[in-house]
């Protein structure tokens, strides 16, 4: 009951939002400004290890361990304080120890290969040592003289656990395959804490090329999401409409931005996945809206497009404000009891559902009345640049009394040629009649 009486007044409701498009305009520009600001310049993002490389092990104590104590242990590798988050629920004594430096235990890694070789055949055999930590850790060794069976190899590394020892592409190469320096840098932390029983969650490890490319190709990712947009919309609706959906987009990938950076959170893969289903989850809103405003504009031909905008947006409003709560409803949990991961992919779209509602009526609608506005000097430079006479430039003259040259191009544009036809044989009807008054006089 109390469901229907809400629906009922939502129905009723007749709000102006154009009204306030001005003022809109100028908070939504002062907080994109400022979320800019904030990510391309200072603080500036927290990255995850996905975009910077690194190695990031999720541990779990038997016994219960204060966070000082991991952290002296870590120091003592010569790593930061802050490397080391308590996660979750203090008596599961679980904890995430973070390393952003990619080549953590590389050199080290490089010096033991090394030295198993030059124990084994000498310091004058190995030619060249080549250490890649992009894929695990993968060692690759030049030597000089005849060819060394891999069988022969193979013994100097029974002692680690996961190695892999293969010929390499020249007949004078070995490539040694460690499992990775997560494995590597465990061992640095149970040497470190020899007091302390625990056993590994899970390790990642990103290399710093691998990190860089997935950066790069999130952010091509959106942009050509956003593109994309642009020309789905142009061609669904109209080339004004689609302005206007880019705008609304931009701004709320950039206000989450923003606001995970203010907030200190992770900017990871999962947060990237978030901002895109917010892309599309603005859009399906704002299609909505426009897809209303469209069929008004057949229902209403004479009606201004401010009161159109109007209309449609409060049609739409509770559509809108159904959707967004039930989602909203839902994404609550996670955002509340989801731990570090789920909390801030749910934050993201918590986030994004408002702003995204909000750019719909604030920026994506209003715009289209400022596309139209501008459209008729648009069409007048496009006629001048095609060689055009001004004369058929003119021919869109108003038809109506009190109809603005604006809403007369308008409400052609979206005339069928049945329409245009007999609005074409009334003006010659009406010019008829003006000629016969002047003949009488």
């Amino acid at each position: 009951m109390a469901t229907e009486r809400l629906k009922n007044f939502l129905n009723e409701l007749n709000i102006d939002f154009v009204k306030y498009r001005y003022l809109a305009a100028v908070v939504s520009m002062i907080t994109v400004f400022a979320a800019w600001v904030a990510f391309f310049g200072y603080p500036g993002p927290r990255w995850g290890i996905d975009f910077t490389g690194g190695t990031e092990i999720q541990m779990q104590f038997v016994d219960d361990v204060h966070v000082d104590e991991i952290r002296d242990g870590l120091v003592k590798l010569g790593l930061s304080e802050d490397s080391v988050q308590q996660y979750g629920v203090p008596a599961k004594h679980i904890f995430n120890v973070r390393i952003d430096d990619a080549t953590f235990g590389v050199a080290e890694a490089k010096a033991d290969v090394q030295k198993r070789f030059v124990d084994k055949y000498g310091a004058a055999w190995v030619a060249d040592v080549v250490m890649d930590a992009e894929v695990g850790a993968r060692v690759t060794v030049t030597y000089v003289g005849d060819k060394v069976a891999i069988e022969d190899v193979r013994p100097l590394f029974q002692d680690v656990t996961g190695v892999v020892v293969r010929e390499g592409v020249r007949d004078n190469q070995i490539v040694v395959q460690l499992p990775g320096m997560g494995q590597e840098i465990e061992q640095r932390i149970r040497t470190a804490l020899p007091d302390r029983t625990f056993h590994v969650v899970k390790a990642e490890s990103v290399g710093p090329k691998v990190g860089e490319e997935l950066r790069t190709q999130a952010f091509v990712a959106i942009a050509a999401t956003i593109g994309l947009v642009l020309l789905y919309i142009a061609f669904r609706f109209d080339l004004t409409f689609a302005p206007g959906a880019i705008l609304a987009l931009v701004h709320d990938t950039s206000v989450i931005a923003g606001a995970f950076v203010l907030f200190d959170k992770e900017f990871n893969l999962s947060i990237i996945g978030a901002m895109l289903t917010i892309i599309g989850y603005s859009l399906n809103d704002t299609v909505i809206v426009y897809d209303r405003l469209r069929e008004n504009r057949e229902k209403y031909r004479r009606v201004s497009t401010r009161d159109l905008i109007n209309r449609s947006v409060n049609e739409t409003l509770t559509r809108t404000i159904s959707t967004s709560g039930a989602t909203m409803l839902a994404i609550s949990p996670f955002l509340v009891m989801g731990g570090p991961v789920l909390s801030d992919f749910a934050f993201a779209m918590f986030l994004g559902i408002i702003v995204g509602t909000y750019s719909t009526i604030y920026v994506a609608s209003p715009m289209i009345l400022v596309m139209e506005e501008v459209k008729p000097y648009l069409q007048r430079f496009v006629v001048s640049a095609t060689g055009t006479t001004a004369a058929s430039a003119a021919l869109v003259i108003p038809s109506v009394a009190g109809e603005t040259e604006a809403e007369a191009a308008t409400a052609a544009a979206s005339m069928t040629e049945s329409e245009k036809r007999r609005r074409d044989r009334a003006d010659r009807e009406r010019q008829a009649q003006k000629d016969q008054s002047r003949t009488g006089r």
